[in-house]
């Protein structure tokens, strides 16, 4: 799924590295994109789509959510925490 993916940046796995997050960017000089959660078998986790501004990225110490700084045209706001279990975004 990495090496399909679209300018990726800010890769980073989950501790047992079960998982990997990153930033997915579809146009160069740009920051807008997508946050993406993969597995080992490549399978992508409900992708957050459509981010006007995306910047930094992490998992949180436990490695039950994602965290990252992000403008969305659907909620603007400057961090915002996802889990990839369920695929909420606070």
């Amino acid at each position: 799924m990495l090496c399909e993916a679209l300018r990726p940046t800010h890769v980073r796995s989950r501790r047992g590295a079960t998982v990997i997050a990153f930033l997915e960017h579809p146009m160069r000089g740009d920051d807008r994109g997508d946050v993406v959660v993969v597995d080992r078998q490549g399978r992508a986790r409900d992708p957050l789509r459509r981010l006007v501004s995306s910047q930094g990225l992490a998992w949180s110490p436990d490695g039950r959510e994602v965290w990252f700084t992000a403008v969305a045209a659907w909620a603007p706001t400057t961090r915002c925490t996802r889990s990839p279990s369920t695929g909420a975004c606070a």
